[in-house]
Formats: structure tokens, C-alpha cells, sequence
């Protein structure tokens, strides 16, 4: 939507990504994209995951929503601590995952893990590495908030969930919009909303 007055492929690039590390985050949905043809026609490279936890009610019901269809628009009213909600980050669908142009986090109710196993840490769910959140910067993703502001922070910190016991259940402090960063932590066994 933005790229007719954007005109530049190249901001959704991190120059500390790269295809060598593994890391590269690769293919995002961009049907104008002059990048890519054949099977990947429609996909542009970018460095950046997004938050999907947001674009969910708390229904954990996967069929209620249809990445093809048209995104549901959020008004800021409806977050309850817009500074404290990130919409984007340093990131991306980790190389050779066999899952092509799903750069999200928060597609699926399932815990997100740290996984030492790459080269810089690495956030993303226990059953698909799309969408991970990459440490690229010594550590750190940088991200934007719903606000407008953008702040570095360590991928570590990503991670931290908090118990929200008006719905009962696990949510991730950073990635939802209910204000949770006044609630207790979650102790494992708990289940994960979104």
C-alpha cells in the first residue's frame, strides 16, 4: 500500500542481515514486487517480522482469520498502552525453513522459545521458525511501537509473558494490546492466548 510513495525496495533490508548467517529474512507479501518470478513471484526480501498477536480477538480460533483477506484495521483507542505494544521488528523467516513469504509472529497459539542454535539469538514459536524475531545487533532486535517510537531492545526481553487472568491465560507483554505488564508472570503449564 505504502510503496507507490515509499519507491524504494531497499528500506525493508537490514544491512547486518545476510544469507550467510542464516538469518536472512527473506520473502514478504508484496504483489508489486519487481524482485522475484517464477514460484516466488509476488515476494519481496525484507528484514522484518510482524506482529500478528494484535490483529487477533482472544479466541484462539486460527480459521477466524485469513492472512488473503482484507487486515483488520486497528484504532489506536483500542490498545491499551500503544508505547508499550510492538508492531515491527528486526527479524525475519529463517533460511531454508521450507515455508516461503510468512514473516509473522503470533500466527499460532503455541510458546515462543530463545534457540541458541543460530548465529544470533533467535525468538521465534516452538513450531515454525517464520517469522522470528533475530538479535542481529549485538543481541538486540530493534522494533516500532504502536505509538511511532522505536527502541533497541534485547531479544531476551521479547520473550517475557505475563498472566492475564481476565482471560486466563499467558499473554506476551510486548506483542499484545492488553496492557499486561502490571500482571505476575506465567509459570509454566499455563496456557498462551492471544
Amino acid at each position: 500500500m505504502i510503496q507507490p510513495y515509499v519507491k524504494n525496495w531497499g528500506i525493508y533490508l537490514c544491512p547486518s542481515s545476510s544469507a550467510s548467517d542464516g538469518l536472512y529474512a527473506s520473502n514478504d507479501y508484496s504483489p508489486s514486487s519487481p524482485w522475484t518470478s517464477g514460484a516466488d513471484s509476488g515476494y519481496a526480501a525484507a528484514s522484518v517480522t510482524l506482529n500478528n498477536f494484535y490483529w487477533f480477538t482472544q479466541s484462539p480460533t486460527v480459521a477466524k482469520y485469513n492472512i488473503f483477506q482484507t487486515p483488520q484495521v486497528a484504532s489506536m483507542t483500542s490498545f491499551d498502552s500503544p508505547a508499550g505494544l510492538i508492531l515491527a521488528m528486526d527479524g525475519g523467516r529463517v533460511e531454508n525453513d521450507g515455508y516461503i513469504g510468512w514473516q509473522f509472529i503470533g500466527w499460532f497459539e503455541v510458546p515462543m522459545i530463545i534457540d541458541s542454535k543460530y548465529k544470533e539469538p533467535t525468538l521465534h514459536q516452538t513450531a515454525f521458525d517464520q517469522g522470528s524475531v533475530v538479535g542481529r545487533h549485538a543481541g538486540q532486535a530493534n522494533n516500532v511501537f504502536a505509538d511511532g517510537h522505536a527502541k533497541g531492545m534485547p531479544v531476551t526481553q521479547l520473550i517475557t509473558a505475563k498472566y492475564n487472568a481476565t482471560d486466563g491465560g499467558c499473554v506476551y507483554q510486548w506483542f499484545s494490546k492488553v496492557d499486561v505488564s502490571g500482571m505476575p508472570g506465567c509459570t509454566s503449564g499455563e496456557s498462551y492466548i492471544w
